[in-house]
């Protein structure tokens, strides 16, 4: 009797492969230590690059100052502005100096005209002493402490103002403006204004950006050959001021 096919014993089919899912815990740590590795290798090179545009941010700032200074100078004779090196200088000059400071003009109000930039205003406008807010181009990106464009309005200092407020203080040099201003011109190479403090240190350098005076060009500050020179210009009482020195 023939049977029916569908009555007919069917092969027998072999499994079909099933695909693994997941790592093995070799090839997880295999992973974790390659990704590992590749960080170690990147993000410090991340670092110096975020650090090295801000540099250059900061270099710009400076630019900033210098083309400002030099509008300044083309409308006043050519002479330097004589002004407090900071914003609100006063907040760190001795007790007995603030009487004598208060009234006199600052850096950036005089500049004001010569910047395509508004002032920078504290946080909170009803407190004196609230911190300023960030601006360019008057703060460092770098500038993270509070005890310099926060609380000055101003990441860099006015080295010549320095000069000119210690030499009329301490010199008794009444025409301070016109002696400093021609101590810079017979020195080009002498740093004008920079960073407040060493934001940008790195081997081999003084981690701040100066701005010097001969072509308004920016620079790393060079300690050695510069501020040296400049603070051997400054006389105590009763000294006769001394000549600039060579250029």
């Amino acid at each position: 009797m023939t049977q029916h096919p569908s009555h007919c014993a069917q092969p027998r089919r072999r499994p079909r492969f099933v695909a693994r899912v997941g790592f093995t815990l070799v090839e997880l740590l295999v992973c974790m230590v390659v990704i590992s590795l590749l960080l170690g290798i990147l993000l410090p090179g991340l670092a110096k690059s975020r650090e090295a545009a801000r540099r250059t941010k900061c270099m710009v700032n400076l630019r900033s100052f210098g083309l400002a200074l030099e509008g300044y100078r083309r409308d006043n004779k050519d002479m330097l502005p004589n002004v407090l090196p900071f914003q609100y200088a006063t907040a760190r000059a001795p007790e007995e100096m603030r009487a004598i400071l208060v009234n006199d003009p600052a850096l950036l109000d005089t500049l004001q005209s010569y910047m395509d930039a508004p002032l920078p205003d504290r946080l909170d406008p009803s407190d004196p002493e609230s911190p300023f807010q960030y601006r360019d181009p008057y703060f460092c990106p770098s500038d993270k402490d509070t005890d310099v464009g926060a609380k000055f309005g101003i990441s860099y200092e006015y080295w010549a103002g320095t000069l000119m407020v210690v030499r009329e203080l301490f010199a008794f040099d009444r025409n301070a403006g016109f002696s400093v201003t021609r101590m810079y011109e017979a020195n080009g190479d002498f740093p004008i204004m920079g960073d407040g403090k060493a934001w940008h240190k790195q081997p081999g350098n003084s981690g701040q950006n100066a701005l010097y005076f001969a072509d308004w060009h920016v620079d790393w500050l060079k300690l050695d050959n510069n501020m040296q020179q400049i603070q051997g210009t400054i006389q105590v009482p009763g000294n006769p001021p001394a000549p600039p020195p060579n250029p």
